[in-house]
């Protein structure tokens, strides 16, 4: 059996049809979903885009985080859990390595390699696709206008990643040349590259939807008004005070687009795939790291601040190539690394002794419809606290931010947490149990050494 693991960032659930979306056009994805298996109540167990993958990598927990280190080599390392594999992590890619599978990685996700990171651990082939947002891919390209490019360290550092993605969209010739369709036509020529493989591991993990929001035209001409078109597309910054319902509009058509788009290619994949006759014996899995803000609570993008449920809770699907499971769905609470040994047990592999995550195959199976009672993930300085009734979060200082009865009160009007103290008690006490101690951080994260910038600079 083969296995193809497709991650997804910044996506959050409600935004697909088949997460019940009214109007995101997203049919490949749902499809994939149609002729899967379904969890409605998948959640990333710690955030953002490192820690999700740490997890997907290892089946491990990152969250409390309270294993942090500095790794000189990138500046959002800073963010507790934001860090290289550890050297007595076994990955997946790896396990499946040592059972016989030939494995390889597909990305343009930047900050997967990066300096001083070690994902590429238990692949055999790995491609990395320059130009995304924070990656540093172009450094002597000139823009058009620009009088030369910029002279002084400084002033190159503070620069450098806005002009590489400028002149990565300078570089666009036609659709293809966006990101994630680049990426789902890396996976297409990886599998023809390889037709024939006995079994094989592929991951293919696009940046996109990520921030920036900026798909050809025609994709925000689906979801905007007439007059917000003629607005050049604007990122706004995650907490502006000055955020407006054109700002959120907008934002949410430039979103929506890119959703629109990537739906797009993954479907090429995907028609790839059938046509080469793996769907009959390849295990194809889908989930997003995390989700976003899009106005809600007057938020924009995701933030440890605003760690509500719509950045935590992520889609999470797989299509078994035996057909079990298919157009079946559950509400059961798991995390996205319990696809870790659900990978493994359907392949046939025994997980490694370092996996402490769950396998939900019997949740496919339908030998049983139980999940785990909550889950807890982190960001930064915040925790966040999910069961049934409940959706709570608070500052490890500072003390419970927010308490919701989310299934009485979906939209999150009415913030509790100072009305229930005995719910917050409870709550409190269960995280304890199950993450044991989380001390506060600095408020950004962890403080960094007084020498850490410039060992930052001269490792670049």
């Amino acid at each position: 059996m083969n296995v193809i693991l497709i991650i997804l960032d910044t996506l959050r659930a409600d935004y697909l049809g088949c997460y019940g979306n009214s109007w995101i056009r997203t049919p490949n994805i749902d499809r994939l979903a149609s002729e899967g298996f379904v969890f409605d109540e998948a959640y990333a167990e710690g955030c953002p885009t490192i820690q999700a993958r740490r997890a997907l990598w290892t089946g491990r927990r990152t969250f409390p985080f309270n294993d942090h280190k500095i790794v000189p080599g990138d500046a959002l390392n800073l963010q507790p859990g934001w860090m290289p594999l550890h050297d007595e992590d076994f990955c997946l890619s790896e396990m499946l390595r040592d059972a016989g599978y030939v494995t390889s990685y597909i990305t343009d996700t930047p900050h997967m390699f990066k300096p001083g990171m070690n994902f590429r651990r238990g692949f055999m082939t790995y491609e990395a696709i320059r130009g995304q947002g924070g990656d540093y891919s172009h450094t002597g390209y000139r823009l058009p206008g620009e009088r030369s490019a910029c002279a002084s360290y400084a002033e190159r550092n503070q620069q450098l990643k806005g002009r590489s993605r400028a002149v990565s969209r300078t570089l666009r010739d036609w659709e293809a040349d966006c990101m994630a369709p680049q990426v789902f036509t890396a996976g297409m020529r990886w599998l023809e590259h390889n037709d024939g493989l006995e079994k094989f591991f592929l991951v293919v993990d696009s940046f996109d939807p990520h921030e920036p929001w900026d798909p050809p035209d025609y994709y925000r001409r689906l979801y905007s008004r007439e007059e917000l078109l003629e607005r050049p597309y604007e990122l706004i910054s995650p907490r502006d005070k000055q955020i407006t319902e054109e700002n959120i509009l907008s934002n949410r058509a430039g979103h929506a687009g890119e959703i629109t788009m990537l739906d797009r290619w993954l479907g090429h994949f995907m028609e790839s795939v059938e046509l080469m006759g793996l769907l009959e014996n390849t295990l194809i899995c889908l989930l997003s790291d995390h989700g976003t803000m899009l106005g809600d609570h007057g938020m924009m993008h995701k933030g440890p601040d605003g760690l509500f449920r719509g950045v935590v809770r992520v889609p999470m699907m797989l299509r078994h190539p035996a057909g079990t499971g298919a157009g079946k769905r559950c509400q059961a609470l798991v995390y996205n690394m319990d696809l870790v040994p659900t990978i493994l047990e359907i392949s046939g592999v025994e997980p490694h002794e370092r996996v402490q995550a769950s396998s939900l195959a019997p949740l496919v199976r339908a030998e049983t419809d139980k999940g785990r009672d909550f889950v807890t993930s982190g960001y930064n300085s915040f925790v966040y606290y999910h069961d049934a009734e409940w959706d709570y979060s608070e500052h490890r200082a500072e003390g419970p931010k927010h308490l919701f009865a989310w299934k009485s009160d979906p939209e999150e009007r009415s913030n509790l947490v100072n009305e229930r103290p005995d719910v917050v008690k409870e709550i409190k006490a269960r995280i304890a149990e199950e993450v044991g101690p989380t001390p506060p951080f600095d408020v950004g994260g962890y403080p960094p050494p007084t020498d850490y910038a410039t060992r930052f600079h001269a490792i670049r």
